[in-house]
C-alpha cells in the first residue's frame, strides 16, 4: 500500500517517490504558481486538455491562471506535484509542475464537491494520480465532504456505465444536453486505504477519459 499522507500538509510540502523512481514533491498550490501552471498546460497534449477543459486551446486564456491558483485552501483546495529536477523555463520555480489536482465545495451544498487532478502526459501511468487522489480524498473526509461529484459529456458512454456500476448517484438537476452529472460517496478517513475501491476506480477513469470540471 502507498504511504498516506497526513494532513495537513507541511508548507514546504512532502516528498514522495513515483513507482519509476522519479522524486517529487506534492505541495499546496500558491499564487505565484500562474507562470508554472502556464507552462504545464501547454506542455499537455491536445487531448489531454480537451479531456481536462473541454477544449484543445493551446495556451490558457487571459485571467484563468489567476483564477486556478488564486484559492483558499478553504473552499478551494488545490495541490501542485512538482519534479525537482526537471527543467523549466520559470525563473525560481521549484521545479517543473507536473500535476494539479483540486477540490471545490458547492456553496450551496457544503457537503457536496467538485474535484479534478491533471497530469502532464509523459508523467502519467507512474503513480501520480493514486497521490493526488489520497490529497482529494483525505481532504475531502477531513473536512466534512460527504460527496464528491463528476460531470462528463454524455457521449462519454465508458464513463458513465463505470459511474453507475459502481454505485454513483445521478444528478438530475445538475445534468443538462452538455453534460451529464454523477456523484459518489466519500469513504471515512478510517478505511484502511481510502484510495482504493469505487472512488478510486471512477477517478482514474476519469482521469483517462475525461474531465472533472471545475
Amino acid at each position: 500500500m502507498t504511504e498516506r499522507l497526513h494532513f495537513p500538509l507541511p508548507t514546504e510540502g512532502v516528498h514522495r517517490t513515483l513507482r519509476d523512481g522519479t522524486a517529487v514533491l506534492l505541495r499546496t498550490i500558491r499564487a505565484s504558481d500562474k507562470a508554472s501552471l502556464e507552462e504545464s498546460y501547454e506542455r499537455l497534449s491536445p487531448e489531454s486538455r480537451y479531456r481536462r477543459f473541454f477544449t484543445a486551446m493551446p495556451k490558457l486564456p487571459a485571467g484563468w491562471s489567476e483564477n486556478l491558483t488564486d484559492v483558499d485552501h478553504t473552499t478551494h483546495r488545490a495541490w501542485v506535484v512538482v519534479d525537482p529536477h526537471a527543467p523549466t523555463t520559470v525563473e525560481g520555480a521549484d521545479g517543473l509542475g507536473v500535476a494539479v489536482g483540486r477540490l471545490v465545495a458547492d456553496p450551496e451544498d457544503p457537503g457536496v464537491a467538485e474535484a479534478a487532478f491533471t497530469v502532464l502526459d509523459d508523467y502519467q501511468q507512474r503513480g501520480i494520480g493514486h497521490l493526488l487522489l489520497d490529497a482529494i480524498v483525505s481532504s475531502a473526509a477531513l473536512n466534512g465532504i460527504e460527496r464528491i461529484r463528476a460531470e462528463t459529456m454524455h457521449d462519454n458512454h465508458g464513463m458513465i456505465e463505470l459511474m453507475k456500476d459502481l454505485g454513483a448517484t445521478k444528478n438530475a438537476a445538475r445534468t443538462d444536453h452538455d453534460l451529464v452529472c454523477y456523484e459518489f460517496e466519500v469513504p471515512s478517513i478510517d478505511d484502511a486505504d481510502i484510495t482504493t475501491g469505487a472512488l478510486y476506480e471512477i477517478m482514474r477513469f476519469v482521469a483517462a477519459q475525461g474531465p472533472l470540471k471545475t
